[in-house]
C-alpha cells in the first residue's frame, strides 16, 4: 500500500462513527479562497485532518488545489472564482452564495469555516438565510501595514473569528490587530506533527536523495515557472558555495505548477505533498515565509533561510521572515538574488546552527493550532439546532449570470479524455461552456481556461448526504444549469447525447 493510500485509510478509519454511519456526523463545511498558493486550503486541511470523528469535513474552494484534500479522504467540491469566470467579485458573490446555500441544504452542514483575507460580503444574509448554520471566519492576522482594513469590518457577519496564531504576531502592525474582540485565537497552525516524520533513510529514500552527505530542501514559489526554476537554481548555487559542490539539494515540484518547471539539472526534484512528512531527510531548508511553509519550518528545528514571496498583496511575509531573524531561530532575506541572500546561506550551514535552531523552536513553543481549532468546532457542531423557518432553505437564481450558456456533463471521463474532448472544441465552444466533472485530473483543461465544477463522486457523497446518490447528482446539475443560465446540456459527449431547453 501507498503512503498516500496508507494516509487515506487513516484519515477515513479517524472519520469513522462508532455506528459506522458517516451521516450520523455533523457536516462541517471548509470554503477556501484561491490565493497565490496553496495556503487556505493547506490550513483548512490540517485542521480537518484533526476532526476525530466529531465531525464529517466537507471542502468546497476555489483552489486548483482541490484534488489534495481529496487524495487524503475528505470529500471535495471545486467551485470556479471570479476570476476565472471573468466577471466582476460583486458579480460573483450572487453565484457564490447560492453554491453555498446549496451545499449547506443538501448536506444540513452544521458549520462553515471560510479561510478568507477578504471574504465575500454575503455572510450576513446567509446567516439569516440558514440560521441552523454557524459561520466561522479563519483569519490569518499578520496582514502588511495599511492594507485590507475594510475586510476588518466582515467580522460582524459571522458567528466567530478564530485567528490561527502566529509566532511574529509580536511585531504585527496589521488591521487585524484593531480588532479582538469576538476573536478566539489559536496556537499555530501545521499540516504535519514533528513525531509524525518520516525517518531519515525512508525519507531519502523516497525523495531520491542519497543516505550519505548534507541535503538541503529548497521550498520556494512564484506565479511564474520560469522564476520558479531561476529561484531554485540561485538557491542552490548559494548552497553549494558554502557547503560543498557534494551537498544535495532537493526542490519539491509544487502540485500548482505540475510539470512547467520541469527538471533543475544537478537538483533532486519530486511531486510531494506536504513536503513536511519528509524533513528528517535534511539538514537545512531554504523556505519562503507564507503563514504555512513558516510555521512547518519552525516546528522543525532546522536550520533556515526564509524568502518572502513577491507576490504576496496582504500577507506581511517580510516582517514574518524577518522576525525569524529576531528572535534567533533562523536566517532571512528579502530577495533570493541579493548578497544578503548568499550571507544569509552561508550563516544557516555553520556547525552549531542545527543546535541553535532547536533549542529556539523549543522556546516558541507548541504549535498544535489545528487541534484547538478543530476542538472549537467540535464544540460548536455538538449544539443541537432548531428546526429551519419555514422558506428559510430555498435557494433563488442570481441576478447576474457570466455567458456560458451550454454545460457538458462528462462525470465518466478521465482527464486525458476531457484534454482530448476540449482539444476538438473552438475557441467559441471553450467561451460558452461549463464542463461538470467527477474524479478526472482536471490538469488537462484548466490550463486552457475551461470553466468546470466538480461533483462528489459516490463515496464521497455518502459521507455526507443522507440520500440518494442519483437524487444528489440531479440536484447538482439543475443548480448548474440554474446558475449559468443553461440553454443546452450535453450528457455523456463521448455519445454526444444532447438535450434542448
Amino acid at each position: 500500500m501507498s503512503r498516500r493510500d496508507r494516509l487515506r485509510s487513516k484519515v477515513e478509519a479517524d472519520m469513522a462513527a462508532e455506528d459506522d454511519s458517516s451521516s450520523a456526523r455533523p457536516v462541517v463545511l471548509f470554503y477556501t479562497d484561491n490565493g497565490i498558493g496553496l495556503g487556505h486550503l493547506t490550513r483548512q486541511l490540517a485542521i480537518a485532518l484533526r476532526s476525530r470523528g466529531a465531525f464529517q469535513p466537507l471542502f468546497l474552494t476555489m483552489s486548483a488545489g482541490f484534488t489534495l484534500p481529496r487524495s487524503a479522504g475528505i470529500p471535495t467540491e471545486y467551485f470556479p472564482s471570479y476570476g476565472r469566470l471573468d466577471i466582476t467579485k460583486p458579480e460573483w458573490e450572487p453565484m457564490i452564495m447560492e453554491r453555498l446555500l446549496e451545499v449547506i441544504e443538501a448536506t444540513d452542514t452544521r458549520a462553515v469555516v471560510v479561510d478568507h483575507v477578504s471574504p465575500p460580503r454575503i455572510f450576513a444574509a446567509l446567516r439569516e438565510r440558514a440560521p441552523r448554520t454557524r459561520f466561522i471566519w479563519s483569519r490569518r492576522g499578520l496582514w502588511q501595514p495599511d492594507k485590507n482594513r475594510a475586510a476588518v469590518s466582515l467580522s460582524d457577519e459571522f458567528d466567530l473569528v478564530v485567528e490561527p496564531g502566529d509566532v511574529a504576531s509580536v511585531i504585527d502592525q496589521g488591521a487585524t490587530t484593531a480588532q479582538r474582540s469576538g476573536t478566539v485565537s489559536t496556537a499555530p497552525v501545521v499540516m504535519v506533527d514533528p513525531a509524525d516524520y518520516v525517518p531519515a533513510d525512508e525519507a531519502r529514500d523516497a525523495l531520491g536523495i542519497p543516505r550519505e552527505g548534507r541535503a538541503v530542501l529548497v521550498n520556494v514559489g512564484d506565479r511564474s515557472s520560469d522564476e520558479v526554476r531561476r529561484m531554485i537554481d540561485r538557491a542552490t548555487q548559494a548552497i553549494r558555495r558554502h557547503g560543498g559542490r557534494d551537498t544535495h539539494v532537493f526542490a519539491p515540484m509544487h502540485p500548482l505548477h505540475g510539470g512547467e518547471v520541469g527538471e533543475v539539472p544537478g537538483i533532486h526534484m519530486a511531486p510531494v505533498y506536504p513536503v513536511a512528512r519528509f524533513f528528517n531527510a535534511f539538514d537545512a531548508v531554504v523556505s519562503s515565509s507564507g503563514y504555512n511553509s513558516f510555521h512547518e519550518v519552525v516546528a522543525s528545528g532546522l536550520p533556515a533561510v526564509f524568502v518572502p514571496h513577491r507576490g504576496a498583496r496582504i500577507d506581511d511575509q517580510y516582517r514574518r521572515a524577518e522576525f525569524a531573524s529576531l528572535c534567533g531561530r533562523s536566517q532571512w532575506a528579502a530577495n533570493i538574488f541579493s548578497r544578503e541572500f548568499d550571507q544569509a546561506v552561508r550563516r544557516m550551514l555553520r556547525p552549531y546552527e542545527p543546535e541553535i535552531a532547536r533549542r529556539t523552536t523549543e522556546l516558541l513553543g507548541s504549535m498544535n493550532g489545528a487541534e484547538e481549532f478543530a476542538e472549537v468546532l467540535a464544540g460548536l457542531v455538538a449544539e443541537r439546532p432548531g428546526p429551519y423557518p419555514t422558506g428559510a432553505r430555498t435557494s433563488t437564481p442570481t441576478d447576474h449570470t457570466p455567458a456560458l450558456d451550454r454545460v457538458v456533463v462528462a462525470l465518466d471521463l478521465d482527464g486525458d479524455e476531457l484534454g482530448q474532448l476540449v482539444a476538438t472544441w473552438s475557441p467559441d465552444d471553450i467561451a460558452r461552456t461549463v464542463v461538470v466533472t467527477r474524479d478526472a485530473d482536471p490538469g488537462p483543461i484548466y490550463g486552457l481556461g475551461v470553466v468546470f465544477e466538480t461533483i462528489l463522486d459516490e463515496d464521497e457523497w455518502r459521507r455526507v448526504g443522507d440520500y440518494g446518490y442519483g437524487e444528489y447528482v440531479a440536484m447538482r446539475l439543475a443548480g448548474i444549469e440554474r446558475r449559468y443560465g443553461t440553454t443546452q446540456t450535453i450528457m455523456n459527449p463521448l455519445e454526444t447525447k444532447v438535450k434542448t431547453q
